[in-house]
This record gives structure tokens, C-alpha cells and sequence, in this order.
């Protein structure tokens, strides 16, 4: 078209409700040619679709339609002519037009070029429409066919495909996926009790960078809510440039719904345990505090009945508080975690020389902590005891505490049977048990990790495990260090 009229500017534009888009340009330098659009209000094609007609200029600087257009300040217009192009519809959506520098009287032959070019272009984009819309509806019905929920948005936080699924959790939220804020008020957290607050919800998380992050949340009012794990991630184009975000939501309501039926079976059944148990130990003390005369059998009998009752004691609070989700982090007080752990290995120690393991504390200089000491207490008997349990007789567990880098890393090493890559990714999980505990070589509830897990995450700490088969396990804990207390 440039060589035909003689023109330095020539352009294909397609105009929405936002920006003019350039399909193919010639003449044009940048930022255009990067771009590739404008926005409207720097738009002379608009005109041409808002009329649905031709708009042909002889004088820019003449024309009242032009006076604010800030495109006439960043090029040099002195003419324009531009012809409707047309979908599959008839509908006008953007416009083939002539830019030339200086003013110019168009000619007859001029704008019957232009009309003939446009209505070839027309027919080229009225195929291009045919194939886009077939191409969205296969893409619609295949993620309209799988069962999760999608959403996909461009840099501009702009949706260009969401699927029913992902429609209707939206609604049931109370939100528009379309539009903001990209939240509702009925969103909760997977206590489907406390409100998850607008800047938490998971369509604004991602939209705002985030990735990686899963949590449970339930979208929807109470008695019709829905639970629901999302995953974010970028999406490239074919040349590797930034597209967009999806956003996919896994429908969880069973496995929820199951967990917390169990979780109340296992709280109810440990809150009904636990008060025998109490009179149980209570009448083996008084037993022990007795001034009547008892044998040694006696004796010895109340002292294993005592012991086993504690340690049954310790199961039920175990379960009670994976069961309730209890604070994993109360009071919070500084504390030397080096010191910690010699006082929870000097508990520990003798119980596990009767089995033949050998459990040492290396303490370097004080590795203070800002923590909740009952539960750090916790965190490093879980880990030694779990130790002890998968070691075999004459193998040693190595508990060291030191300061690195700002932080203190506790670490549990042992000699023990060790955990594949697929066992090592199941370790933290609540009730899960290695093979060798149902085996019977190492007994358990399968608590004790996810616990610690919980404890060492409300700390701000990282946990991390390094295992093979037959050649034990590593665990290290990171939590944040503080200052040395004089």
C-alpha cells in the first residue's frame, strides 16, 4: 500500500473498548513496533469504527477530531485516510488506513485503492475471526471437560479464558473473575470458620506475582461452599516472552470433608480416653504413696502400669492437637537452644541405651532463640525418639546445635534404616507411617513429623530431610537466631 499511494505510513488496526492494535504496520518506528497498540485516546481508527464509514483527512492540523490526539505531537501526520474492515458479522473492528506527512487532497483513484485493499483484507480477517472462534470454542470445551477449575489472565490482569467451573466458584464466593477486586466476602480458611481477608483470596495473590503457594480455602456461603487448593503459575508464549498467569483450582470438598470427620472421631474418642486415663494414674500414684506394705512385684507392676499410662497419656495430647489444630507457638521467650537439647537427650538417653542406641548432644557456643520453649521441647524429642525408634542396636543419633549465618540449625542425625526419595516426601504428612512401622519394627501414630512441621513453620523456621535406604536419615531444622543474651 505504501508503493500504490505513495505513502510513508500504512497500517492494519483492529479497536476494542481499550486500545488500538496493530496487526500489520508499516513505516512505523518505536515504541509502536514493540507495542504494537495504542490507546484509544491516541487512536484515529476509532473514528473510522465508531461511524462505521470511511474517514478521509486532508489537513490534520485542520481537523477538530484530531486537536487532543497526543499521536500528532509523536509523529509527523499531515493526512489520513483510513477504510473499515469488517468481521464475519459485518461488523466494523478496525480500519486500513494511509498516513502521509505533509497535508494531501486524497484522489478518487487514491481512496478506490484503499477501499479495494480493505475489502481483502476484510475477507482475510473474516477467515482469521472464523478460525480464532473456532480455536476458543475447542479450547473452552476441553477445559470445560477436565476436572478442575481454570482461569488464565494476560500481564494486563485482563481475563481471556476461565472455564464453568472456575465461573462458578466466583459466583459461589461472591466475586467477578472479570473484574475487581478478584475477591468475595465468602471466602474462608480451611477452618471454614475465620474470613480469609481480600488481599489473601487466591485470584489476587496471583495477579499480584505470587506463585508457588497452596493453601486450602472454602468459597461460598455456609451449607453450599465448596473447598478448594489453588495453583498458580506463568504462562509463556512460543518465543518465551511472558504471557500470562493461570490459575487452577482443585476441587478438595471430600478429602475436607473426610478429614474433619476424622478429626472430630479422633477428638471425641481421645477426650473419652483421656478421662479414664486420669483416674488410672491417679489411683496408680496413690497406690505408690501408700503406707501399706507392697512386694517387689507390686512394686514393679504399678511402675510399668504408670509408665505405659503416661506414655498412652502423651498418644491421646498428640492427637488432640493435630485433631483441634492447636497453637503451635504460645509464649515466646529466648531461649539457648543448644541447652534445650542436652536436657532433652539426658530424658532420652537412657530409655534408648536399653535399646542398644547411643544419643549425643553437640552444642557449640549458645544458640539463642526467640521461640515457645514447651513446643521447641517437643520439636527435638519428636526427632530424637523417631531416631531412636528406626536405629538399630549399637548405632549412634547425633543431635548438634549451631549458629550459621544468623540463623540456628538443629540437626538429628542418625544410623538407621533410612527413607526412599517418595517416603521422604510423605514424612510430614499427618498419620502417615513409614513401611517399617507397620512392619513392626518401629511403632508410632504418625504424628510426631507433621507436628514438628507445624511447630517449626508457626517459628518461622524452615525443615528440611536428607535420607537414603540402609544409610539413615538426616533432619535439619533452621529457625531464626537472636541476639546473645549477656
Amino acid at each position: 500500500m505504501q508503493r500504490l499511494l505513495g505513502v510513508p505510513v500504512s497500517l492494519v488496526t483492529l479497536v476494542d473498548e481499550e486500545r488500538q492494535s496493530f496487526l500489520g504496520m508499516a513505516g512505523l518506528g518505536e515504541p509502536f513496533c514493540t507495542t504494537r497498540e495504542t490507546p484509544l485516546n491516541m487512536s484515529i481508527c476509532k473514528h473510522v469504527v465508531h461511524d462505521a464509514a470511511p474517514v478521509v483527512i486532508s489537513d490534520a492540523s485542520e481537523d477538530p477530531r484530531l486537536a487532543t490526539n497526543p499521536l500528532i505531537s509523536s509523529l509527523p501526520i499531515g493526512a489520513y485516510a483510513g477504510w473499515p474492515l469488517q468481521d464475519g458479522g459485518g461488523d466494523v473492528v478496525g480500519a486500513l488506513c494511509a498516513i502521509d506527512v505533509a497535508a494531501r487532497d486524497w484522489t478518487r483513484d487514491d481512496l478506490s485503492v484503499l477501499e479495494d485493499l480493505a475489502t481483502g483484507c476484510s475477507a482475510e480477517l473474516r477467515v482469521l475471526t472464523a478460525q480464532k472462534n473456532d480455536s476458543e470454542h475447542l479450547a473452552l470445551t476441553i477445559v470445560n471437560s477436565v476436572d478442575v477449575a481454570l482461569a488464565f489472565y494476560n500481564l494486563d490482569n485482563r481475563l481471556l479464558l476461565a472455564n464453568d467451573g472456575a465461573l462458578r466458584l466466583a459466583r459461589l464466593a461472591g466475586f467477578r473473575l472479570d473484574e475487581p477486586p478478584y475477591g468475595g466476602p465468602h471466602v474462608r480458611r480451611a477452618d471454614n470458620v475465620e474470613v480469609v481477608p481480600l488481599v489473601e483470596q487466591v485470584v489476587v495473590r496471583a495477579l499480584a506475582g505470587e506463585r508457588g503457594r497452596r493453601q486450602l480455602e472454602w468459597m461460598g456461603r455456609p451449607g453450599d461452599e465448596v473447598a478448594v487448593e489453588a495453583s498458580t503459575q506463568t504462562v509463556e508464549r512460543a518465543d518465551g516472552s511472558r504471557w500470562g498467569t493461570l490459575i487452577v483450582f482443585h476441587d478438595v470438598t471430600r478429602p475436607a470433608l473426610e478429614l474433619r470427620t476424622k478429626d472430630d472421631f479422633i477428638a471425641t474418642t481421645s477426650h473419652e480416653l483421656r478421662t479414664p486415663l486420669t483416674s488410672i494414674l491417679g489411683y496408680v500414684e496413690l497406690l505408690a504413696e501408700a503406707n501399706t506394705p507392697v512386694d517387689d512385684f507390686t512394686v514393679s507392676a504399678l511402675e510399668v502400669v504408670k509408665r505405659n499410662a503416661e506414655h498412652l497419656r502423651e498418644r491421646i495430647e498428640q492427637l488432640l492437637q493435630t485433631a483441634q489444630g492447636a497453637e503451635e507457638r504460645g509464649t515466646v521467650v529466648r531461649v539457648d537452644l543448644g541447652v534445650l537439647a542436652a536436657r532433652v537427650v539426658a530424658t532420652l538417653g537412657e530409655p534408648a541405651r536399653r535399646l542398644g542406641v547411643d544419643v549425643q548432644v553437640a552444642a557449640g557456643s549458645h544458640a539463642w532463640a526467640d521461640v515457645d520453649a514447651d513446643r521447641m521441647e517437643q520439636v527435638v524429642e519428636n526427632l530424637v525418639a523417631n531416631a531412636v525408634k528406626y536405629s538399630e542396636g549399637g548405632s549412634l543419633v547425633l543431635v548438634t546445635v549451631r549458629q550459621q549465618d544468623g540463623s540456628v540449625l538443629l540437626t538429628v542425625a542418625d544410623e538407621g534404616v533410612g527413607m526412599s526419595a517418595q517416603e521422604i516426601e510423605q514424612a510430614f504428612d499427618a498419620y502417615w507411617r513409614a513401611p517399617a512401622a507397620w512392619h513392626g519394627t518401629a511403632g508410632g501414630n504418625g504424628i510426631g513429623l507433621s507436628l514438628v512441621k507445624r511447630i517449626v513453620s508457626a517459628h518461622a523456621g524452615e525443615i528440611d530431610v536428607m535420607s537414603e535406604p540402609g544409610r539413615g536419615t538426616t533432619i535439619e531444622v533452621r529457625l531464626p537466631g537472636a541476639p546473645r543474651v549477656s
